[in-house]
């Protein structure tokens, strides 16, 4: 039997039925109810449209800027005098978005006026980051420039020391989005790491990206080993076989020095030692403990039977008295054997009364 709507009281038949406005099944007569909601809903955005572009808000601050109007972006900003701090990330942004690098100057220099002036002695270092940079939000502006391959923007940014300084940061961040002239970009970068885009593109295991980095840059020894270090250390092995296979009697020069660098992770570490044959364990587990890298520290003892020497004894213990490593190392020298007085001998010689305790619960 149909139901009978309460308002109009007319059967709800199929052509009649319709779904209300708070999700119900109802009459079409509910259909009022809809409208009126729409309508409303629309006026609500018509507002909302009407209020982001108005005069002096971001959005219409980052329109002008998407036109080149520095006089109007100036006088909108100049609104903003007592919190001026506010919107720059959002021009500074707008500017690396729409590669309108002489509007970034303006506004800097408008801001803060001896940013970008040569004859004036750079402010200290505290307080020109946290006051000036954080504030500006400055750090995701040139990542977006990278990205965006925008050279007019980020040349325009070197003009601080802030790529300089951070330069490792805004190298992977643009690499891990970026695209062949964002890799252009930094590689003419001369302030930087000379194979810092070798060593993203092989963390990030772009192989693409890396063999167009060796190819362009001319420096095959020099690149093949710093893709080597951070593609075991990013657990990238296809970048590794990429390696091994088209710069097969490089990689083999630099496999062994790579090996011992010991930032990789165990199954890293067991590649290169059993398939492609790296040898100086001795040295890989000394610079495991250098590393805090525990797993491969047990790895070189346990499965390639590095003995556990005087070397291996004092490294452990002057880094835990440094509060470099963990009880966890010292344990292991006891459980391999070592001697717990030379153990006590070395810690007494830097008064580390934590090992000391240790090796009385021993007895």
């Amino acid at each position: 039997m149909s139901s009978v709507c309460k308002k109009c009281l007319k059967t709800i038949k199929r052509e009649r039925v319709v779904v209300t406005s708070d999700g119900r099944i109802g009459c079409i007569c509910d259909r009022k109810t809809s409208h009126d909601l729409y309508h409303k809903t629309k006026e609500t955005a018509r507002v909302k449209d009407r209020e982001s572009k108005r005069y002096g808000s971001m959005s219409s601050i980052a329109e002008c800027i998407k036109l080149g109007d520095i006089a109007t972006v100036k006088e909108m900003a100049s609104m903003y005098d007592e919190n001026r701090m506010q919107i720059m990330p959002s021009i500074m942004m707008a500017c690396a978005e729409y590669d309108r690098p002489d509007i970034m100057k303006e506004m800097v220099e408008t801001t803060v006026s001896e940013f970008f002036d040569p004859n004036n002695e750079a402010p200290e270092a505290t307080k020109f980051y946290e006051e000036y940079i954080g504030c500006m939000g400055f750090i995701p502006a040139i990542i977006r420039s990278l990205v965006l391959g925008h050279k007019s923007i980020f040349d325009a940014f070197c003009l601080t020391d802030l790529v300089k300084h951070n330069y490792e940061m805004f190298l992977y961040a643009a690499v891990k989005d970026g695209t062949y002239k964002t890799l252009d970009i930094l590689m003419e970068y001369e302030g930087g790491d000379q194979n810092g885009c070798a060593k993203a593109c092989a963390f990030f295991g772009y192989i693409d990206f890396l063999r167009y980095v060796i190819t362009t840059h001319d420096n095959e020894y020099e690149d093949v080993f710093a893709a080597t270090v951070e593609a075991a250390r990013g657990n990238q092995p296809l970048v590794i076989r990429f390696l091994h296979n088209e710069y097969h009697d490089t990689f083999m020069q630099t496999l062994n020095p790579a090996f011992i660098n010991a930032t990789m992770s165990v199954d890293m570490a067991i590649m290169l030692h059993d398939e492609f044959g790296a040898t100086n364990v001795t040295i890989c587990m000394v610079n495991a403990i250098i590393q805090d890298n525990y797993d491969l520290f047990v790895l070189c003892h346990d499965t390639w039977k590095v003995a556990c020497d005087d070397r291996i004894v004092y490294g452990v213990v002057r880094s835990h008295c440094q509060e470099f490593l963990n009880m966890a190392y010292v344990d292991r020298l006891h459980e391999w054997g070592a001697s717990t007085d030379r153990i006590i001998e070395i810690a007494q010689k830097y008064g580390d009364e934590a090992i000391i305790n240790r090796a009385k619960e021993w007895a």
